[in-house]
């Protein structure tokens, strides 16, 4: 989407630079002239369909009123695209913070999973779930953490029979979220405890060098447990999490509330020195390369949620391992395998004779 600095909507908002950009839509950073504040306001593109679940949503989203979520001002859709009017939040990303100063101590990590959960608890009564809980999701701020981004926000009842894929990102979306196009709350408590593994560990359990394999991991294995990285975890943190990424929705928690009372007494259990645990990540432990969190929607149509075929990522794996081969190794190979096939020939060849 081209740049919109200087326009003026409603005749009442400047934009500014653009602050975030996620799938197709935009966030700016915007001065709502009226009352002199500054604002975000984020350009959605879209069609006739998309304009009854965006007015949907928009609607539940300026009735929240927590702690934990940004204030939706306004909503406006004009032609083919909407505005969505909100807060603007000054403050670092988790994903930032967790760049620069690495895994989170035991305590620590409660105390932003906990304000997390208290957030979803009403976001879930309201009737949405958030569809994209991930550290570039969460601010830091003076005021304590802020949830943002519900571009991938759907109703409860989303599943397998709505047309529009569920979307969100794939190193943090539940297995049913990538198999079968199903988001419940369950789904959002996957979410939940991948993050909270990336707040203890400093890294996703799917770090992976190919999103396709990460998409494959992801859908068809279960995480790590905390103890098995270090075996100074709590055992009772290890098993919280390894309850909240269950691969199975009905081995997890059946709702936010239970997982909040599970936190209580969690936390109620460790002494001091678990609380302040805090893992140091060994240089080998876990191999080390980069990974591009890339949004659902964004990747190619076959490596997407609803159904993806599994021989087809398996294979795709299994060639791009083939092109990590050097050339002296193909070379060795090819070698190996003209000997064998001339061996083959010639014993074939005396046995005829014979």
């Amino acid at each position: 989407m081209m740049s919109l600095r200087g326009k003026v909507l409603q005749h009442r908002y400047i934009l500014g630079d653009p602050i975030g950009e996620g799938g197709s839509a935009t966030v700016y950073h915007a001065e709502d002239h009226h009352i002199h504040q500054h604002v975000a306001v984020k350009i959605i593109p879209l069609t006739d369909n998309d304009r009854d679940a965006i007015q949907m949503k928009a609607t539940i989203l300026r009735s929240l009123h927590h702690p934990t979520f940004p204030h939706f001002y306004q909503f406006y859709c004009f032609q083919h695209v909407a505005y969505v009017v909100m807060e603007y939040i000054e403050g670092n990303t988790l994903r930032e913070y967790l760049d620069q100063h690495g895994p989170l101590s035991v305590d620590k990590s409660i105390m932003i999973i906990s304000d997390l959960l208290s957030g979803l608890i009403v976001l879930h009564n309201a009737g949405l779930i958030h569809g994209d809980i991930k550290p570039e999701n969460i601010m830091l701020t003076s005021q304590g953490m802020k949830l943002i981004d519900f571009g991938s926000a759907c109703p409860i009842s989303y599943s397998l029979e709505d047309k529009k894929q569920v979307s969100g990102t794939v190193d943090y979306s539940a297995p049913e979220t990538l198999k079968y196009n199903i988001a419940t709350p369950q789904t959002d408590l996957y979410s939940t405890g991948i993050l909270w593994f990336e707040l203890l560990c400093g890294q996703s359990p799917f770090m992976m060098d190919s999103q396709i394999a990460s998409l494959y991991k992801s859908a068809t294995e279960s995480i790590p447990s905390l103890t098995q990285i270090d075996t100074h975890f709590p055992t009772q943190a290890s098993a919280l999490v390894s309850a909240l990424t269950e691969t199975d929705p009905h081995l997890r928690p059946p709702n936010v509330q239970t997982v909040v009372q599970l936190l209580s007494v969690m936390e109620a259990s460790l002494s001091d020195e678990e609380k302040h645990f805090c893992y140091v990540p060994h240089p080998h432990a876990v191999e080390s390369v980069s990974v591009t969190h890339q949004h659902v929607s964004e990747m190619p149509h076959q490596e997407t949620v609803g159904g993806f075929d599994d021989d087809l990522l398996t294979t795709s794996f299994l060639e791009r391992q083939m092109k990590h081969l050097s050339r002296t190794q193909i070379i060795v190979m090819t070698i190996i395998l003209i000997v064998v096939l001339t061996l083959i020939f010639v014993g074939v060849a005396e046995w005829l004779h014979f």
